[in-house]
């Protein structure tokens, strides 16, 4: 009989073993350990842990999760564009998430998972008493490429071909542009990106006036480089950058993470040539979707009617903490903080 094992491990001991697993289920990006070490440096709050499962010590599922106050909580926020179990099959999934929920004294939330995964924390954590709500948080637009770049032109609206090209000589008129992608993690090509993601309309949301975003860009560019995943591309007039991507490419799909454009350009639509250049680049490389993750914003339905729910499942735990959170949470307000006992176990050194 094959021996299984189920251990809860700190990241770093584990971490090239798990960055195989992840290639070697195909599984995406955002599931590696460089893209979760990156975040959790950058916005965690809590101690990060991976649940482990082996057979015959291979490992064949890990799910990371933090650890704080009674709670397990994905590794997730509003800059995560999906999470989930990397494993090689069902079981090994349903194994790790079996190990998890027990030790979870108020309660279990995985944030931007698929219904998939919804679907397994729902059928492993009833029958162990928990009471598990699941709602979607986003839709995020892609374009699944199977037919020639042509066909997809000629499915989009008259209005939009139109606008393009209209855009499109009016551009030409100030200079010659050109798209630049750049796969190095060059401070020049991050700083020029950031420069003009942060220009314009975003301001105050935008990653230079955020210093935990902006070193958790700069260390997912750096990894993304290593690895040959990174794509910041730039669309150009003559040398000036008029509208730049912050993505990442791999198993034959490319991530739209962050954009932005020059404002004193905004009348020439930078940022949707930016989008039909690179969409175009998609089809011509023969990928299998252009994901535009985030919300189904407008401008993301012009080139798409196709989208990925994302999900937040909670399960709490069938604890007097779990049932004061879930009654909390049915109320629609956050749990007391008078209400959590910092003495409940969860993890080892929580």
């Amino acid at each position: 009989m094959t021996s299984i094992d189920v251990v809860v491990s700190s990241p770093e001991s584990v971490e090239i073993d798990w960055s195989a697993l992840v290639e070697r289920v195909g599984g995406s990006p955002f599931l590696d350990p460089g893209w979760i070490l990156a975040w959790h440096r950058a916005f965690g709050h809590g101690r990060l842990v991976v649940v482990g499962v082996r057979r015959a010590g291979r490992l064949v599922a890990v799910l990371p999760v933090v650890a704080r106050a009674g709670a397990l909580r994905s590794p997730t926020n509003w800059h995560t564009p999906e999470y989930g179990i990397a494993a090689e099959d069902d079981a090994a999934a349903m194994l790790s998430l079996r190990a998890v929920l027990p030790k979870a004294r108020r309660s279990v939330t995985l944030r931007f998972v698929d219904h998939r995964t919804a679907a397994a924390v729902r059928a492993t954590a009833e029958p162990l008493g928990f009471q598990v709500h699941s709602r979607v948080l986003e839709r995020s637009p892609y374009v699944p490429i199977s037919a020639s770049f042509e066909d997809y032109e000629h499915g989009m609206s008259s209005k939009v071909r139109s606008d393009l090209a209209r855009r499109r000589r009016r551009l030409n008129d100030k200079g010659p542009v050109r798209l630049d992608v750049v796969t190095d993690a060059t401070a020049e090509a991050l700083e020029e990106f950031i420069r003009l993601e942060g220009s314009g309309w975003k301001s105050g949301n935008a990653i230079e006036h955020d210093v935990r975003a902006r070193g958790f860009y700069a260390e997912v560019a750096r990894w993304a480089a290593g690895l040959g995943l990174l794509r910041i591309a730039f669309l150009r007039v003559g040398d000036r950058a008029v509208a730049a991507d912050f993505s990442i490419e791999t198993d034959r799909r490319h991530y739209l993470l962050k954009t932005g454009y020059d404002p004193d350009y905004r009348r020439f639509g930078p940022g949707k040539l930016l989008r039909h250049a690179m969409l175009q680049r998609a089809f011509a490389a023969n990928l299998e979707s252009y994901e535009f993750l985030g919300t189904d914003d407008p401008w993301k339905l012009e080139w798409t009617d196709h989208a990925r729910d994302r999900l937040a499942v909670q399960a709490f735990a069938p604890t007097l903490p779990g049932r004061l959170e879930r009654a909390a949470y049915a109320r629609g307000r956050p749990l007391a903080k008078a209400i959590v006992s910092r003495g409940h176990a969860l993890l080892p050194g929580r």
